[in-house]
Order: structure tokens, then sequence, then C-alpha cells
């Protein structure tokens, strides 16, 4: 299992071809929104109940370099989330008050995206040998080089590493397969009147994308507005399917 001390591969001296070495899992831009006027959010951690106040670019919130950086920041997957993101604001706003088929389409994919990230953070895969292929003789450089134009870097003995590995299974089971598996979802806005929502490190579970303390999206649901009982049960259950941490912008209310 990966934890906050696990260090993934070094990258060569200065970082020459500016591989992202610390990944978030839920991305930077979606714990910003949590973050207090001083850009800070509340950090309680599950083993001993300490609180901390943390930037959203804290290490607790990365994997360290866990999948590749064509997962990490291809194409695909920066389309995701700018997607997402863009319509986070639009729900924060309050420019949009309930989704359409295309809207559910972006939180879905999102989602899956966000989902196998937490997957193979808690458990980095194993290298995979291919029978029969030999390796190369790259040098770092050259393996950097090509992993920051997208392209998946075999081992010098023709293996697929773990980080390879980490992104062939994002791409696959994320962005591909749980996206045809989850088509027919629909997602509502559920807005709370008064207790903020927290974010557990494990979002999976309860089929919701929290966008800022008092919005978040639910899986299977219709729009709705909520108070007290309501959102203390989420948090409930999300303080419980939390590993390591969850976050706020505040832990008292």
């Amino acid at each position: 299992m990966a934890g906050d001390t696990d260090r993934g591969e070094p990258t060569q001296n200065g970082n020459p071809h500016q591989l992202t070495k610390k990944q978030h899992v839920l991305p930077k831009a979606s714990i910003e929104r949590f973050a207090d006027s001083d850009g800070f959010v509340k950090c309680c951690f599950v083993e001993d109940g300490s609180i901390k106040r943390l930037r959203p670019s804290a290490e607790v919130f990365c994997a360290s370099r866990v999948w590749d950086q064509r997962s990490e920041a291809g194409a695909d997957t920066k389309r995701i989330e700018t997607a997402f993101q863009t319509l986070a604001r639009s729900i924060e706003s309050g420019q949009l008050q309930t989704l359409d088929a295309s809207a559910y389409q972006v939180a879905t994919s999102f989602f899956a995206l966000i989902v196998e990230r937490e997957h193979v953070r808690r458990e980095r895969p194993a290298a995979v040998s291919l029978p029969g292929r030999t390796g190369h003789n790259l040098s770092l450089d050259e393996r950097e080089r090509y992993e920051a134009m997208g392209v998946i870097v075999p081992e010098n003995d023709g293996s697929i590493g773990s980080r390879a590995a980490a992104g062939i299974r994002i791409m696959g089971r994320g962005l591909w397969a749980k996206r045809s598996d989850w088509a027919n979802w629909r997602w509502g806005i559920i807005r709370s009147l008064d207790v903020e929502f927290i974010v557990p490190d494990v979002i999976g579970p309860q089929k919701c994308i929290p966008i800022s303390p008092k919005l978040l999206l639910a899986a299977e649901n219709d729009d709705c507005e909520t108070s007290g009982h309501g959102v203390d049960e989420y948090n409930r259950v999300a303080r419980a399917e939390a590993e390591r941490y969850y976050f706020a912008k505040r832990l008292d209310s």
C-alpha cells in the first residue's frame, strides 16, 4: 500500500523534462475551493486525530510518481479535469442549477479518473514482464523525454514498469471501462443550508464528488437542499471511509 512516506522513482537532477513528481489524486483546484481566506484547509489525520492547517499543495494530498506522465497530464486526462473544473465553477457561482446529459458525462469521467487514481495510490501495480520482449539501452534522459511526450516507455529489460502499468490501469479501467459501466449515471447537485461537507481521502464508496464546503455532486440522486442530519450522515460515512485523512474548510461546523 502506498503511503505518505513512499517515494516514487526520482527524476534526473533538475527534472529537465518537467515530469510531475507530486501527483494529486483529487486535483489541487478542487482542494483549493475548500481553502480559507489564507489559502489553507483543515486536515484531520485518522491515525491519531490530529488536525493541521495545510496548503492544497501539501504532500499528504499527493502520490509520489505512482503513475506515468501520460496519465497525469496527457490530453485525455487534462481534458477531463478542465471540463470538470469548468462545471464546478458554474455550479458554485449559481450559473448552473441542474445538470444535463453532457454534464453527467463530465462528472462521470472525472469521478472515474479520481477513483482509479485512488486505487493505484493505495496499491501500486507491480511491473509486468512481457515474454519475448528484448530490452533497450535508452539513457535516463531519453526515457524521461519520451515519457514527457506521452509515450509508454518500457524498462531496459523490456518489462512494463510500475508507473507505466499504473498509467495503463488509469487509462483503461478509469477512462474507458468505468465510463462505459457508469454511462447512464445521473448526478444531482446537493446543497447544504448550514453544515459543511468534509472530503475524505477515499471518495469512491459514497459516489459523491465534493465541490465546495456546501456543495457536492451525488450519483443517482436528484438535486436537493439539505441541512443538519443529512450532511451529518454524509460526513459520518466519509470519516468512516477515510484511510489516512479527511479535510474541510472548517472542522468545527
